[in-house]
């Protein structure tokens, strides 16, 4: 009997040692963000980027449609708030094919694209917040020149914003994310429409709130919540295992305890 309860046992620590070790691992082959996907996307991102600014346009279509059909693939981060990296691919190729649009144009959409990219790695230091850095400076310039805020300078701040917002909701809290896109629309649907003492306040308003936003830390694959929910799990199956093989166990004892006394009388 205590060899046939020993036998029955093996199977299931193995089982609870399948557990323990695949479990984890399954969490992150089935976990579309992989490294190695991302890392790819990154690369041909930036590959796109230069092309852009070198001026080879044909090769910086092919780059992106690498970015495009990888990311097709493996269903890395499809929406973030109200963005999605389809939908600035889709605006950047389409600049690449406008042969009206200006050099300044094809940029602004590769570039809101990479930082868009570059943010989905947000265990590593991320590219837009160099770009919030630049749009609080050329604020700070506008509102300091004796000419006042143009509207010139609304454009261009407009389009600085323009090229942060989708990798900020990658990485920002949604709410800090939305309050940015409000300083955005606020300068079409208000400042244009103000003096220009009033547009310099406004904006230097904006230029220390988002001097107060930073990108939120990596969350560790320990803390993700998933983790955590195949931690209780494992432990959930290795208490009941326990649980029964105790249970096998103090039932068996018993019954020999019974026959013992049987065989004695």
């Amino acid at each position: 009997m205590k060899y046939m309860m020993r036998r029955n046992q093996k199977p299931l620590l193995l089982l609870i040692m399948s557990i323990c070790l695949l479990g984890p691992i399954g969490y992150v082959f089935a976990n579309p963000s992989s490294q190695s996907d991302l890392a790819t996307i990154q690369k041909h991102a930036y590959t796109f980027l230069r092309y852009v600014e070198e001026g080879r346009l044909d090769a910086a279509e092919a780059s992106l449609s690498h970015v495009e059909n990888i990311a097709e693939v493996t269903e890395i981060a499809t929406q973030a708030g109200p963005y999605s990296l389809d939908q600035l691919i889709r605006e950047a190729r389409f600049t690449l094919m406008d042969k009206s649009a200006s050099e300044e144009e094809v940029f602004h959409r590769a570039i809101t694209v990479v930082l868009y990219v570059d943010a989905l790695d947000k265990d590593e230091e991320q590219l837009w917040e160099v770009w919030k850095e630049e749009l609080e400076h050329y604020i700070g310039s506008a509102t300091a020149s004796k000419s006042g805020v143009t509207n010139e300078s609304l454009r261009y701040v407009y389009q600085l914003y323009e090229r942060i917002l989708p990798a900020m909701f990658i990485s920002l809290d949604r709410d800090v994310a939305n309050e940015v896109v409000a300083q955005q629309h606020s300068i079409l649907n208000a400042i244009a429409e103000t003096p220009s003492e009033e547009r310099s306040l406004l904006l230097g308003t904006y230029q220390e709130r988002l001097a107060s936003i930073e990108a939120e830390e990596g969350q560790l694959f320990t803390d993700a919540a998933d983790f955590l929910w195949i931690i209780w799990t494992i432990g959930g199956v290795i208490f009941l295992t326990l649980l029964y093989v105790g249970w096998r166990k103090y039932k068996g004892e018993k019954q020999i305890a019974a026959k013992t006394r049987e065989h004695d009388s």
